[in-house]
């Protein structure tokens, strides 16, 4: 498969649909949260703050 390289602003559209296509649900406490910037999933949206993003 070819792979495409994007400019800035066709990448940020494509991201920005990608965010926006995730499906949206109130938090129960319970489940775990995935972070895709960080590649991980956490048990609370402060765990999240733990991880450098440089990883």
């Amino acid at each position: 498969m070819s792979q495409r390289i994007l400019c800035e602003t066709c990448r940020k559209v494509r991201e920005q649909g990608r965010y926006n296509a995730i499906p949206r649900e109130k938090r129960d406490g319970k489940a775990m949260l995935y972070s895709g910037a960080l590649d991980r999933y956490c048990d609370s949206p402060d765990a999240r703050t733990q991880y450098p993003l440089g990883r």
